[in-house]
């Protein structure tokens, strides 16, 4: 039988820095994903300054030119198919295939002695918590501590009967206009608690709508919203996204964590997932690091002690979501947005793009700023 430090379910972004982290750290770790790479990804694919410096912070060796492929400083805002606002980024947002985004990190997992094997499903009848194994096809493997980066329908989650809470996309492709340029375009309006995007693509366009699904209505909205802008994208393909709620772990052992989208770790606002993937896979390798010199079997107190503020600031977002997206509430901010555009440039920038503002503190500050600028 096998034995490693750590096992790791899921090659994505998550899967792949929790690896890379524990694999600079000095343990033996493998990572078991479902799909061979390079491989297809439903995502939008937008990566913020914030990621960008994660990721050059934390594998200064990754090119980056390996996997963006467009940079835009323009965002327009909808409300349904009117423009609303448009604003102009100071620093560049960056667009990227998930083919080349996951196979790159995972090539980084492997040049730091990663093993992992591909094309092989984790069922939850795999899985076996008091003896610490795991069983692909006809081979045991043990492990000391087990991370789930499978996304949100992690095999975790189902082995322990736990009920996750997501939301759904849509997403397809439509051939990009050159005479638009890049820009991004982000449209209220047209889903129970979401909203449409359209991303600059090498070629063409990512076009795509998430929301709330819970009475099925997302195809049809989707249908609408794409009917709306009177195109019909090709490649059309679903996936559930986390809608911020966090799924209740308790029935896990401490030697388990969950990071990523299996996890719940999205922005319940702008859907933002990749920062967060990337981040949690992080915390979860210096968690699991700190418990091992630490002679402990359990990770979960350590990797729960860095993920509370990511959890804080999520449930401050969750409870502005809910307001939100309140169709009366939501044309009144957008009203507001059109005629303050300052406010919506300050989330983007000191929000979204850098985290210098988290949720629970972002309006106080605008508010203080503004103040400050017209009493000098």
């Amino acid at each position: 039988m096998k034995q490693y430090d750590v096992i790791i379910i899921g090659g994505g972004p998550a899967g792949s820095m929790a690896g890379i982290t524990l694999q600079k750290k000095g343990y033996k770790t493998c990572i078991i994903d479902k799909s061979a790479f390079p491989r297809e990804k439903l995502c939008g694919g937008l990566l913020t300054l914030k990621t960008m410096e994660l990721l050059r912070r934390e594998c200064p060796a990754i090119d980056a030119d390996h996997f963006i492929v467009k940079k835009t400083n323009l965002v327009h805002f909808y409300l349904e198919s009117e423009q609303v606002a448009t604003f102009q980024l100071k620093e560049s947002c960056y667009l990227t295939e998930r083919t080349l985004f996951d196979h790159t990190l995972i090539g980084e997992y492997r040049r730091n002695g990663g093993e992992v094997i591909e094309n092989r499903r984790v069922k939850p009848a795999d899985i076996h918590f008091t003896s610490q194994t795991l069983q692909t096809g006809t081979e045991i493997m043990g492990y000391r501590y087990l991370v789930g980066a499978d996304g949100c329908n992690s095999v975790l989650l189902k082995r322990s009967g736990t009920n996750n809470h997501n939301y759904y996309c849509i997403e397809g492709t439509v051939p990009h206009d050159p005479e638009r340029g890049d820009e991004m375009k982000i449209f209220f309006g047209v889903t129970g608690h979401g909203y449409g995007w359209q991303f600059p693509k090498e070629g063409y366009d990512c076009l795509g709508v998430g929301g709330a699904n819970s009475d099925k209505s997302i195809l049809e909205q989707a249908g609408s919203f794409f009917s709306q802008l009177g195109v019909e994208p090709d490649n059309r393909k679903g996936a559930p996204i986390p809608s911020g709620r966090h799924p209740d772990l308790s029935h896990l052992p401490g030697n388990t964590l969950l990071v990523g989208d299996a996890g719940g770790y999205t922005d319940p606002i702008t859907g933002e997932g990749i920062y967060l993937a990337l981040l949690t896979g992080l915390l979860a390798g210096e968690a699991i690091d700190v418990a091992i010199r630490k002679g402990s079997k359990s990770a979960a107190f350590h990797y729960a002690e860095r993920v509370r503020p990511l959890q804080k600031n999520i449930a401050a977002a969750l409870r502005l979501h809910k307001i939100l997206y309140r169709p009366f509430i939501l044309r009144w901010f957008m009203q507001h947005l059109r005629n303050r555009p300052s406010f919506g440039l300050f989330y983007l920038e000191k929000v979204i793009a850098t985290n210098e503002y988290d949720y629970r503190n972002f309006i106080r500050a605008y508010f203080l700023k503004h103040r400050k600028v017209k009493a000098g």
